[in-house]
């Protein structure tokens, strides 16, 4: 389908609206409506210096601000002003900017703007996005350090009525207690602006700031799900080189995986414990938890702030239990586990000549069924991270095994038990 609006067109395929669970009561997913066709007030709130389409399955705002004037707002009521406010709440967003905080000209300016207003008599604060952090507007508290050029998960949640929380990609931003009892009113609002006057590296504004949203969801709090799926899978073994030949100081694996739980979920980082048989100094830790593109609500990626120790096992004990008992409520616990053995491609937790007669039978058996480049093939077969599965992970798993080429030598290491 084809939309029109400013000066943009975009072409699309219109798609099957997603089937949620009961817990989420609204997901605006901005595949190919705008937000005032999916339930916002404020149809043409990009206007003046402001044009905005659909493009990837995203809401799309461009602000040009160089009169300070470039600004869009978009409204939604979750209870109506006399109403009765849910007891408990979770508003999510997915941002992207092309302009990062440091460009605010030493302003704590909004680039995007994400609110949530629970039940209270004061306003409550906003969040103003940027493409690598998140700032309270009170300027009391940021996230800064994001990656620019993705999309970040922003979230609000209420569990007990009485205090809410705000995270950037799995970091608390702020907690707040709820200052004043209101009428029942509760909403979201979204949108973004220049800065005003003053703003941009030349204080003449930002040219050609544009805003992505890739959804807007929101629900009530339940706790208890489990992980029933993780990619690479629990209990993987990676058995490829830990260092590229040539380059011993520069390590290789896994810094990041998904989980997936059996009902859509809120995840931050204070939800993971991380423990391995690696020395503290080698242990990773959760840096960021964020939502991957096209997930339904029920999908996390976490990102580690090292890679996954060579020669170790690693296990992840994901818990909403502490956040559960903190409101009266029951949690669960789910346990993700990978272990890395450089050249244990039998997966029998000992790296010796047995893995190269597993390796041959692994390259034998995908070249006749076609499979070498499956992601399955690559995670067990593709020994030098190549990208293709070929004789010369043979060659790179006798070397990881003898120690040649500048590798460590790993024939006859085993991973150590667990404590």
């Amino acid at each position: 389908m084809s939309r029109i609006r400013g000066l943009a067109i975009v072409v699309g395929i219109a798609v099957p609206a997603p089937v949620y669970s009961d817990q989420i009561e609204f997901a605006y997913e901005a595949t190919d409506t705008f937000p005032w066709e999916s339930g916002f007030l404020g149809p043409g709130a990009c206007s003046f210096s402001c044009v905005d389409w659909l493009e990837d399955g995203h809401y799309v705002a461009n602000v040009d601000p160089g009169d300070g004037n470039g600004v869009y707002n978009y409204h939604r009521w979750i209870t109506m002003p006399g109403g009765q406010e849910p007891a408990t709440l979770w508003v999510e967003c997915a941002f992207r900017s092309n302009y990062s905080y440091l460009d605010s000209n030493g302003f704590v300016l909004d680039d995007g703007r994400f609110k949530v207003e629970y039940d209270e008599t004061v306003a409550s604060p906003s969040t103003y996005l940027w493409g690598d952090a998140a700032f309270d507007s009170s300027v009391c508290c940021a996230v800064t350090g994001m990656a620019m050029g993705e999309f970040h998960t922003h979230r609000f949640e209420i569990a007990d009525g009485l205090s809410s929380r705000r995270w950037a990609d799995g970091k608390l931003l702020m907690q707040t207690t709820i200052c004043c009892e209101g009428a029942g009113t509760t909403y979201i609002q979204f949108g973004g602006s220049a800065g005003g006057l003053g703003g941009g590296p030349d204080g003449l504004g930002y040219p050609n700031m544009t805003d992505e949203w890739n959804y807007i969801r929101y629900g009530l709090i339940t706790f208890g799900e489990v992980v029933i799926a993780s990619d690479p899978p629990s209990g993987y073994i990676d058995p490829r080189q830990d260092r590229p030949v040539g380059m011993p100081q520069t390590l290789q694996g896994l810094d990041r995986f998904t989980v997936t739980f059996n009902e859509p979920n809120g995840l931050h980082i204070g939800n993971i414990t991380v423990e391995s048989t690696a020395p503290v100094a080698l242990r990773p830790n959760v840096q960021w938890v964020t939502r991957p593109e096209g997930d339904d609500g029920d999908t996390w990626e976490i990102r580690l702030d090292k890679r996954i120790p060579p020669g170790h096992r690693t296990r992840f004990i994901i818990s909403d239990e502490a956040d559960a008992v903190a409101v009266g409520q029951v949690g669960a616990s789910s346990v993700v586990e990978y272990a890395y053995l450089p050249a244990d491609v039998n997966g029998d937790e000992t790296a010796n000549t047995q893995d190269l007669l597993a390796l041959v039978q692994g390259l034998n058996a995908c070249l006749v069924g076609g499979t070498c480049g499956s992601p399955e093939s690559l995670l067990h077969r593709d020994v030098n991270r190549s990208g293709t599965v070929n004789t010369q992970d043979l060659l790179r798993t006798v070397q990881l095994l003898n120690g040649t080429q500048t590798l460590q030598p790993w024939n006859g290491v085993s991973l150590p038990d667990w404590p």
